[in-house]
């Protein structure tokens, strides 16, 4: 379900700039529904190792660090497109931003697999 979720977060505001149909309330709706995802899927993975490992864990730990990277890289992207920067005027933030975002559902699926490869995920019953 990631990389479908990716595909059509990127189409819809894609298809809305091609056919004129683009709004503030359309653009804030977007981020808002990026963020919210974000914040899901990452309480989500936080619960779950939680229940499996504990909060002081270097899974849980780690997790937390990874996401917090992750956020700080999309907040630096979406600064960077609404202020209209260009790639030469980027700061280190930025940059991670534009590459998390290009590849964020591989991001995702090499995340997920290495955690769950390590047991950090209750077992299925």
């Amino acid at each position: 379900m990631l990389p479908l979720t990716q595909v059509l977060d990127c189409a819809d505001g894609q298809c809305a700039r091609r056919y004129g149909l683009g709004s503030e309330f359309g653009a804030w709706l977007d981020h808002f529904t990026d963020e919210m995802f974000g914040y899901v899927f990452a309480s989500s993975v936080f619960y779950l190792i939680h229940l499996e490992k504990g909060v002081w864990s270097p899974h849980f730990i780690s997790i937390v660090v990874v996401f917090a990277i992750l956020g700080v890289g999309g907040k630096a992207t979406f600064e960077a497109k609404e202020s209209g920067m260009k790639l030469k005027d980027f700061e280190f933030k930025h940059t991670l931003g534009m590459y998390e975002e290009f590849y964020m559902t591989y991001i995702y699926i090499i995340l997920m697999t290495s955690y769950v490869q390590a047991g950090a995920f209750p077992a299925a019953a």
